[in-house]
This record gives structure tokens, sequence and C-alpha cells, in this order.
């Protein structure tokens, strides 16, 4: 999860922490095609766009968690977004598993339709004409994004835990629902993979490590190796 994490802050219970790893992804998020004093500006937006979207979208698992009566957890933000660590994390029934899988992109969906809200009431559509209308419009479609991505039927991501629960549910059975999830998961990468090089005539150097490093995950995951995320 990044290596050694670091206290922040406790919203409504539940300790929030950040790694090493997430501070550099964050810089390059910043830096990525700053080469004048105004593009540095728009870079730094990035700051407060990934911590809040990050932040809600992680509370969104950690309160349907609490709600459904699993206590607090731990949110930790790590090089590939952040984490809502639950004790109970591996004896969640499927069907509450589920839920709380959904809750954080159902959280980044709400905080992108209030960012697109707010940037057509500020700028009257779509537009972005000054600096509070181009950090609605990050805001609106990171959280976009966000969601959809995580929506995906791909483990570890939220759609692929949510696919492995429903999996459990049909055949009764943690290994069977555990290797059909690695199975799926590695097919939607090739598709997503294929799809992507066709739309954006290429990968960027981040998204093929994701995917490689996915790709592994679920390897491990038919092998029945893979390890516990929460």
């Amino acid at each position: 999860m990044g290596g050694k994490r670091f206290y922040l802050l406790r919203v409504a219970g539940n300790k929030v922490f950040i790694t090493p790893s997430f501070l550099f992804i964050l810089a390059l998020f910043v830096g990525m095609g700053v080469q004048t004093a105004e593009q540095l500006m728009v870079g730094l937006l990035w700051i407060p766009i990934l911590f809040i979207s990050i932040l809600l979208h992680e509370l969104g698992h950690a309160f349907a968690s609490r709600a459904l009566g699993y206590g607090n957890s731990d949110v930790v933000f790590w090089g590939l977004g952040g984490l809502a660590i639950n004790a109970y994390g591996g004896r969640r029934s499927p069907k509450k598993s589920i839920l709380i899988s959904l809750a954080g992109p159902a959280a980044s969906l709400a905080l992108a339709a209030i960012s697109g809200g707010a940037l057509f009431a500020v700028e009257g559509g779509f537009s972005t004409t000054g600096m509070l209308g181009v950090f609605l419009w990050k805001m609106f479609s990171m959280n976009m994004f966000w969601a959809v991505f995580n929506l995906l039927p791909i483990y570890p991501m939220d759609g692929g835990q949510a696919m492995r629960s429903g999996f459990e549910m049909i055949f009764k059975s943690h290994s069977k629902a555990t290797r059909l999830t690695g199975i799926v998961s590695i097919v939607t990468l090739i598709l997503s993979v294929i799809l992507a090089q066709f739309v954006f005539r290429g990968l960027g150097m981040f998204t093929i490590f994701l995917a490689l490093y996915f790709g592994y995950l679920n390897y491990k995951l038919i092998q029945g190796q893979g390890q516990r995320w929460y």
C-alpha cells in the first residue's frame, strides 16, 4: 500500500493516512506538462482536487461499512488512489460487500454532479473562462472518470470486487468466485487496452504499468494466491 503511512486527520471517526507513494503521484499530476507560471497554477489545482475526490470516494466506502454494522475504517491515500481499510473486510456477507463496493463510485458520481452543477451556475455552461471554472471542470471530469473507471469489472477495483461478491452469491463458493473474477478481469483488461489503443492512439507509461500490475494481481487471483483488498 505504498510503504509507511502517516496520520493526517480524522473524519467522522474514520482515521485518514497518507503514504509517500501518493505524494509522488500528486507531484506528477502537478508537474505534468508545466512550462509556464500559469500552467503551474493550473497544475496546483490537482492538489485539492485529488485530495477531495479520493477522500470522498473512500469515505463512501467507510460510511457504507459503518451503516451496515462494521464500524469505522482507516482511509489511506497511496500510489493508486485510496483504500478504505476495515477490520471486517474479509468477513462481510457478499450482499453487503457489493453495497460497500458500489458506495465509493456513488460518492464520486455525486461529487461530479455537484461540481458539474456548480460549473454550469458559475460559467453559464461547461466553459472554463477563469480559474474557478477550470477547478470545477477538473473536479467534474476527474470524478466522472474515477467513478466509471472504478466500476469496470476488473479486480481489485470496486467493480471487480462487487463482481467477485456477486459470483460468490451465485455459486456459493469463494474459490470459484475468485477464479472467475480473475478470468473476467484479465479479459476486460485486454479488451480495455485494445480499445484505448484505438481511441487514444497509444497508452501512457502509467496506464501500461497499471494494466500490467492489475494483470499480475488477477493472474495470482486465478492461481488462488491473491492478496486481500479492502
